[in-house]
């Protein structure tokens, strides 16, 4: 981010919290490397200001806006259009002003797929079983993005599995050629599915108590030991779910990789210019 002026862009994130997000590092280094006259800021927004903090992409003229949790489903009501693989995931990340007209799009997929690829081989991916932790909309780009990989078979592990149904039905019939299942998390059929998995993705939040993390952890302890693990959250750097995984012996992500990555495919939505990825890794030190 260079110096502010009346020609200035402005993008940004609208989140809760919003205070811990390296977005902002990420994009300004951006912009700051290709000499682009725009500024990328924090956003806290509150659930009940959702809609006037929307309007306020038009009616400010900013160029555009990242959405991250609790907003990514809620915000796709207020938009004028939202892309086929945004309305597809449920989701929305990234919200594009074009002249006037909202567009929601969602970068998370690609996003996911293109940080798993820096320590897994497309051959893992395609060969591959994936155990989902979570039903939410994390957990369905992760499913969309190893698809988009060619894996072929995906296990989702949840609180109730039932609440998945009907997005379990929409992905099946656009690619009925992936074996999808979902599960009770901790039931006999997720640890079936967990000895089966060669990849563990975890998108559920962190667990509060400390009786509830020992029960997870005793679950991921029946992996077996070559699975790889990933946690898609970013902060703590290792969270408890992968200090397991390292304590077996496994191959472990965090969730920075897909930060960045789909910060990449934002990036060229908000300016459409080619992200310098590697201004955008220093940034973050990955």
């Amino acid at each position: 981010m260079g110096k502010i002026t009346g020609k200035t862009k402005i993008t940004g994130l609208f989140g809760l919290p919003v205070e811990h997000s390296l977005s902002p590092a990420i994009h300004n280094a951006a912009f700051k490397s290709l000499n682009l006259n725009y500024c990328y800021l924090p956003f806290r927004v509150e659930e009940a200001e959702l809609a006037t903090a929307v309007k306020s992409v038009r009616s400010l003229g900013m160029a555009g806006v990242n959405v991250t949790a609790p907003h990514k489903q809620a915000v796709m009501p207020h938009l004028d259009e939202v892309s086929p693989e945004a309305s597809f995931l449920e989701a929305v990340n990234t919200i594009v002003n074009e002249e006037g007209r909202l567009v929601g799009h969602n970068t998370d997929a690609g996003g996911f797929l293109a940080g798993l690829q820096y320590n897994v081989s497309a051959e893992e991916i395609s060969e591959g079983k994936a155990l989902i932790l979570g039903g939410g909309g994390a957990a369905r780009a992760a499913a969309a993005g190893l698809v988009q990989g060619q894996m072929e078979t995906l296990f989702f592990a949840l609180r109730s599995p039932e609440k998945l149904e009907p997005w379990q039905k929409t992905f099946s019939e656009a690619y009925p050629e992936v074996e999808i299942r979902a599960v009770a998390l901790g039931g006999q059929d997720f640890k079936e599915c967990l000895r089966k998995a060669t990849l563990v993705i975890n998108t559920l939040p962190a667990l509060k108590d400390e009786n509830s993390q020992d029960w997870f952890l005793e679950i991921l302890a029946q992996a077996r030991p070559h699975t790889f693990f990933s946690d898609l959250r970013y902060n703590p750097e290792e969270p408890p779910f992968l200090k397991m995984a390292n304590s077996l012996g496994c191959r472990v992500q965090n969730g920075l990789p897909m930060l960045l990555e789909q910060a990449v495919l934002s990036f060229t939505l908000f300016t459409g210019v080619q992200a310098p990825r590697q201004a955008m890794r220093e940034a973050v030190s990955l």
